[in-house]
């Protein structure tokens, strides 16, 4: 019963962010990944706001995302809506339809679950690489997500922070905007 809660809690959210659009911080986020093929979408949201089919190679979503489920033994990816409405509504199950052993679980991470090591790799790869290093819209304060700054500062990237309020990291940054990310946008738009 807890499966088909937490199905519907995630349901719930996706009900909320259908008609939701992408700011315009997230569209200058993805004028920053058209510039070069290197740059690199750390991403902790899982609302797929940031999402761009065109960029989906440079977007590491290391929180996963409500937009997608998969089997917990198989690995088989379905979109959460449709598999939301063909087997949890109709069949009040979330048993996979391809190896009929494993359960479905939406891709965000649960609590106590370990995030994927596959996004964890190349969040660090590409915080070791970059020549600057682009914290928008976050306290720094969760981990592992607060580890990239200090890898890209330990490889001698530039760190620019772009919040609505002051971080641990402010004083190690080059550039530090501390304004609603919609009137920073306008700024340097």
């Amino acid at each position: 019963m807890s499966r088909i809660k937490s199905w519907t809690n995630n349901f719930e959210i996706l009900n909320k962010i259908r008609n939701s659009s992408p700011s315009n911080m997230h569209n200058f986020i993805n004028k920053i990944l058209s510039r070069r093929p290197e740059n690199i979408h750390i991403a902790q949201n899982i609302d797929g706001l940031h999402r761009s089919h065109k960029f989906k190679d440079q977007i590491v979503e290391i929180h996963g995302s409500v937009h997608t489920s998969s089997c917990l033994s198989c690995n088989k990816q379905y979109e959460t809506l449709k598999f939301y409405e063909e087997n949890i509504l109709k069949q009040q199950n979330s048993n996979c339809n391809s190896c009929k052993d494993g359960l479905v679980k939406v891709d965000t991470i649960s609590f106590g679950q370990a995030l994927s090591q596959i996004s964890l790799k190349k969040a660090q790869e590409a915080s070791e690489n970059c020549d600057f290093f682009i914290a928008i819209g976050t306290s720094l304060k969760v981990s592992p997500a607060n580890q990239f700054p200090n890898i890209a500062l330990q490889n001698n990237a530039k760190l620019i922070i772009l919040n609505k309020e002051e971080t641990s990291f402010d004083r190690r940054a080059l550039l530090v905007i501390n304004e609603d990310l919609e009137k920073i946008h306008e700024q340097i738009n």
